[in-house]
């Protein structure tokens, strides 16, 4: 497989494990995050989301030409 194939596919996964350890904390908020901070982070996961989706099209894109 290509290299930057690869590379994108890392980058997923690393993002990927970065949504869930946030959507985690927004379930589970740490001392002292109020309602402005878990309202950027929600924000924060769903631009991630978006990212992470764009990122895996660009993947199949790639890997089917």
């Amino acid at each position: 497989m290509k290299e930057y194939i690869l590379r994108m596919q890392t980058e997923e996964k690393e993002l990927n494990d970065r949504i869930n350890k946030a959507v985690k904390a927004l379930q589970n908020p740490p001392y002292g995050i109020d309602d402005m901070g878990l309202h950027l982070l929600s924000k924060q996961i769903d631009a991630m989301k978006v990212y992470s989706d764009v990122l895996h099209q660009r993947i199949e894109y790639e890997v089917k030409k």
